[in-house]
């Protein structure tokens, strides 16, 4: 199953084969606290989850989602209304990936 399926032009980036060096990096500082859920595809996740590109940018957390909604709707910005993730209380790992 595709972890990252709805974000537009993923499969081709992942593709093109072209992971930053740092990605090994990032994975190996804090792959321990990574857990997977049964049907996680991985190798996608490994060379999207630590990919140092974004540099953080990709991911906005939120107390008030509607007034995060109304922000981006506001703001030509609809496009990024899709959530990815979610915050929850912590647990024995620090980052659940679910299919």
């Amino acid at each position: 199953m595709a972890l990252f399926k709805k974000i537009a032009g993923l499969d081709d980036y992942l593709k093109q084969r072209t992971i930053p060096d740092a990605t090994f990096r990032n994975w190996n500082s804090y792959s321990n606290n990574v857990h997977f859920e049964a049907g996680v595809d991985v190798m996608e996740a490994f060379n999207l989850l630590p990919d140092p590109q974004t540099n953080g940018g990709l991911l906005i957390a939120a107390n008030n989602e509607a007034a995060l909604r109304e922000m981006l709707l506001a703001n030509g910005l609809s496009q990024h209304l899709t959530p990815v993730g979610r915050c929850v209380a912590k647990k024995a790992k620090v980052v659940y990936v679910l299919p």
